[in-house]
C-alpha cells in the first residue's frame, strides 16, 4: 500500500548495471506528518546530500533529510520538518519535486521546483529558494497552465547557468515528458518540440511515464 512505501538506494559503477540495497534509507514517519511518502529529489552541495520529499498524513507537505556520509546511506530528517507546507492559491496540493544546487547563486544556492495544484483547474510548477537548504522561501509560480492529472514528476539540472527542467504532463490521454529551460529571465521550450518523450506503443511503458 502507499503507507508502506520507503526509499531505497541503488549503486552502479557504469550507470548501466545497478545493484540494489534492500535496506531502506528513508521510511515513513509512523503517525507523524509524513506517514505516507510520495516523490523525492536529491542534491549534493559539495559536502552534504540533501533529500526533499513529499510526505503526507492527509495533507501533502515537503520534508528535508540530510546525509553526510560519502555514500549517502545514512539519512537524518530535519528537526524543522515539514520545510514547505501548502497555503497559496496555487499550491494547495503538492504533486512532484525537483531541486538543484547553484554555487554561483550566493544568496540562495538551494533551488527547488515543485508541482502543485490549487484553485485553478490547471497545475503549475512553483519555485522556492533557500540559503541553507533547510529554511525555504516560496517564490510563486514558475510555469503555469499544465494538465493537472499528469503533473507527477520533475527533474532539474543546472547546465552552466541554464536550468533545464523535464516534467511529466498529460498528452493525448497518456503521461508524457516535456522540457523547458530557464536562461535568466523566463522559462521557455527552447528548441525542443514538446513532448520530448512519448510512450512506445504496447511496450512496458505503454501506461505512460514520469520522470
Amino acid at each position: 500500500s502507499a503507507d508502506s512505501v520507503s526509499y531505497y538506494q541503488a549503486t552502479s559503477v557504469d550507470g548501466i548495471t545497478w545493484q540494489k540495497d534492500l535496506t531502506p534509507v528513508l521510511s515513513p514517519g509512523g503517525a507523524a506528518w509524513d506517514s505516507t511518502l510520495y516523490g523525492f529529489t536529491v542534491l549534493h552541495d559539495g559536502s552534504v546530500f540533501h533529500m526533499y520529499y513529499i510526505g503526507a498524513s492527509g495533507i501533502r507537505r515537503i520534508g528535508h533529510a540530510t546525509a553526510s556520509d560519502a555514500d549517502g546511506k545514512v539519512w537524518v530528517k530535519s528537526a524543522n520538518n515539514p520545510v514547505i507546507s501548502p497555503g497559496g492559491t496555487y499550491d494547495q496540493t503538492f504533486k512532484a519535486i525537483g531541486s538543484v544546487y547553484d554555487s554561483t547563486n550566493l544568496t540562495s544556492p538551494y533551488l527547488m521546483w515543485y508541482g502543485a495544484t490549487g484553485t485553478s483547474p490547471f497545475a503549475s510548477i512553483a519555485h522556492a529558494t533557500s540559503s541553507d537548504g533547510d529554511a525555504w522561501n516560496k517564490e510563486g509560480v514558475a510555469i503555469s497552465g499544465l494538465n493537472a492529472p499528469g503533473n507527477t514528476g520533475i527533474s532539474v539540472i543546472n547546465d552552466n547557468g541554464t536550468y533545464r527542467l523535464w516534467h511529466s504532463e498529460l498528452h493525448a490521454g497518456q503521461i508524457s515528458i516535456y522540457y523547458q529551460e530557464f536562461g535568466g529571465s523566463s522559462w521557455s521550450f527552447g528548441s525542443a518540440s514538446n513532448p520530448v518523450l512519448l510512450k512506445a506503443g504496447t511496450s512496458w511503458e505503454s501506461g505512460g511515464m514520469g520522470d
